[in-house]
C-alpha cells in the first residue's frame, strides 16, 4: 500500500534515485501505526528524543537501491525546544506541538557509498563516523548516512528539521557507547531516549 503515512509512523514512502530508479522502504506494520493519542510516549518533552519502535531485526535499508541487507531498525520521536505553537507555524514547519519522526538502521553489511549520496560536514560528530547525506523519493524527508569502519548507520528525518546535526552527534555518541558493551550481537540496541536539548 503506497499511502500517506500516519503521524508516529517515520517514512513509509522513503527512496531515492539509484540505479535509475527510486527505491522504496517498506511500511512498518499495521501493529506500529498506533494513533498518536495512544502512541505518544509520556517520557517525551522539548529537547528530547525517544524511541517509540525498535530495536527491531529487518531485511533491507533505504538509499542502496533494492536490497535484503540484514540490519536492525528504529523509529524515535523527537519533540524540538525553543518553539512555540506561533513560532512553528510562521516558520511554515509541522504543526504545533508534533513530534519529528526519524526512523534509523544499522548495518554491518559494507556499502557503497557513491552518488546520489554526498559527503556532508555535522559539527560534533563523534570522530569515527563519516557523514553523508541524499535525497528521497519523499518531498520533505532527507536521508543521512553515518559511516564507521565496522558498522554504518542510516538516518531518515524530515527536512525541515532544526540542527539535524546536533541530533545526528547525540545519537551517535549514545549508540556508540552502547555498541561497546554489547557482547553479542543480540545485545545491540538503540537509546531509549536522547537529551538533544536546546
Amino acid at each position: 500500500m503506497m499511502g500517506r503515512a500516519a503521524p508516529l509512523v517515520v517514512c513509509i514512502m522513503l527512496g531515492l534515485a539509484a540505479c535509475g530508479r527510486v527505491v522504496p522502504v517498506a511500511p512498518p506494520d499495521a501493529a506500529t501505526a498506533e494513533s498518536p493519542a495512544t502512541a505518544m510516549p509520556a517520557s517525551l518533552q522539548a529537547g528530547r528524543a525517544v524511541l517509540v519502535r525498535g530495536t527491531a531485526r529487518t531485511s533491507g535499508v533505504p538509499g542502496f537501491g533494492h536490497n535484503a541487507f540484514p540490519a536492525l531498525s528504529g523509529a524515535y520521536l523527537y519533540q524540538r525546544a525553543g518553539f512555540s505553537a506561533a513560532g512553528l507555524s510562521a516558520a511554515g514547519l509541522s504543526a504545533a506541538g508534533q513530534p519529528d519522526s526519524v526512523a534509523i538502521w544499522y548495518t554491518i553489511v559494507p556499502l557503497l557509498i557513491a552518488p546520489p549520496w554526498s559527503a556532508a560536514t555535522c559539527p560534533g560528530m563523534p570522530a569515527e563516523y563519516r557523514t553523508y547525506t541524499a535525497p528521497t523519493a519523499q518531498e520533505g524527508a532527507t536521508l543521512w548516512l553515518l559511516s564507521s569502519d565496522r558498522f554504518s548507520l542510516i538516518v531518515a528525518m524530515p527536512s525541515s528539521m532544526m540542527e539535524p546535526c546536533r541530533f545526528l552527534a547525540v545519537f551517535a555518541e549514545r549508540f556508540s557507547f552502547f555498541l561497546r558493551y554489547s557482547e553479542r550481537p543480540e545485545d545491540i540496541s538503540f537509546p531509549a531516549t536522547l537529551d538533544i536539548g536546546r
